[in-house]
């Protein structure tokens, strides 16, 4: 009963998601983590992208293969029925993705997108874009937006915080208090600090080691709130939950972002020379809310980034 149970399973992810025929080795496969509308939208950049680069056309490589990986997470990649040792490269959207993929698959690079905890692979065949924007940027964004000249930022012991976010002191008058949370520190201590030093404002950074629940997330969010702490989220649904700034990354480009990097493997360079990448588009959200109640006048981009004032 288990073998026939395995051998359905097999049977369909093959006519699911191959379409019944066998991948060939100028097919380009994409692993995505399920269908989320941002997995979905970089699946589309990247097809696109291919679809638009004559490089691509010449090499013979025109045909994209998607694969959601996020149901079969257990089975190796042969109940894809895909032979991985002829692909000249594997895309991955997504963290489950990216992980499947280098847990199941050797000798193949990957190019990785839309994952936070990017430098754990660092010493994989892998490269990609991840969702680390430059917290110094952000802090400088986040000031420039609100009037805040004290930032709190919190994180994990293994987050690699941009070493320039200590400089700002010195360069900007912007006073940044790092809280590192593990066993011993809370995030809740963490807040109680915030509290009794006045700090002004929170900066978050997509630590899931920190924000590791949406109620982990609405909590911070709630207290902040409560307690006066302007806070600049993640994403515009931060908005919604009470942030007063967020960041917004649109997620096609980052599909023709890792193509890109795609063809500098599929063209000869080694995995190791092409360094990971944060996206390279963003704008800044502000809660209009928080524009009227404050009465903020910002500028319609900061140090280039576009400002758009958002009604959650």
């Amino acid at each position: 009963m288990k073998r026939f149970i395995s051998l359905l399973f097999t049977m369909t992810l093959c006519i699911l998601c191959a379409g019944g025929s066998s991948v060939s080795a100028k097919d380009l496969v994409i692993f995505t983590s399920g269908g989320y509308e941002a997995y979905k939208d970089v699946e589309r950049g990247i097809e696109d992208a291919v679809k638009r680069d004559l490089l691509a056309q010449r090499l013979g490589y025109v045909r994209v293969r998607s694969y959601d990986v996020s149901k079969g997470l257990d089975h190796p990649p042969k109940a894809l029925g895909l032979d991985v040792k002829q692909l000249p490269l594997i895309f991955t959207i997504g963290t489950p993705a990216t992980n499947f993929a280098l847990e199941n698959i050797h000798g193949v690079p990957i190019v990785y997108s839309l994952v936070t905890s990017w430098w754990r692979y660092s010493t994989k065949n892998a490269t990609g874009v991840h969702l680390k924007i430059s917290e110094a940027l952000l802090a400088r964004i986040f000031s420039k937006t609100i009037g805040a000249d004290t930032i709190a930022v919190l994180c994990g012991k293994q987050w690699p915080l941009d070493k320039k976010l200590f400089s700002l002191s010195r360069l900007y008058d912007i006073h940044v208090y790092l809280f590192r949370i593990d066993k011993e520190h809370s995030v809740y201590d963490a807040l109680k600090v915030i509290s009794q030093k006045g700090i002004k404002g929170l900066l978050m950074v997509p630590d899931t080691a920190v924000y590791d629940s949406p109620q982990t997330i609405r909590f911070v969010l709630e207290w902040c709130k409560k307690n006066h702490v302007f806070v600049m989220g993640l994403s515009r649904a931060y908005l919604k939950m009470g942030a007063d700034v967020a960041i917004e990354v649109p997620f096609y480009p980052i599909g023709e972002q890792v193509w890109a990097m795609g063809k500098e493997i599929l063209l000869g360079k080694e995995v190791a020379e092409i360094p990971p990448e944060p996206p390279k588009e963003f704008q800044v959200l502000l809660n209009e809310q928080t524009k009227e109640k404050e009465n903020l006048e910002p500028p319609q981009r900061i140090f280039g980034v576009p400002v758009v004032i958002v009604r959650p």
